[in-house]
């Protein structure tokens, strides 16, 4: 059984991603049919993500969360 929730596979699926990355944020929001269960949708998934990435850093040993939680990944989070 994977540590990691499968009520997601990706946060953002690759149609989304390339629509938001073209346009800024109030642009691509004014374009969604339903942008509160839009905005709604991708605030749980972040949440459950950062929730499962902390439970990661939990339970993983230290060699294998350097491979996740290295200063790159870390950096762009911010």
């Amino acid at each position: 059984m994977c540590i990691i929730s499968h009520s997601y596979r990706k946060l953002l699926g690759k149609p989304f991603r390339k629509r938001l990355l073209a346009r800024n944020w109030l642009n691509f929001m004014r374009q969604e049919s339903n942008p509160t269960q839009t905005w709604h949708r991708i605030r749980d998934k972040a949440n459950t993500m950062i929730n499962d990435l902390i439970l990661l850093g939990e339970k993983l040993p230290d060699e294998k969360q350097r491979e996740i939680f290295n200063e790159k990944n870390i950096f762009g989070l911010m």
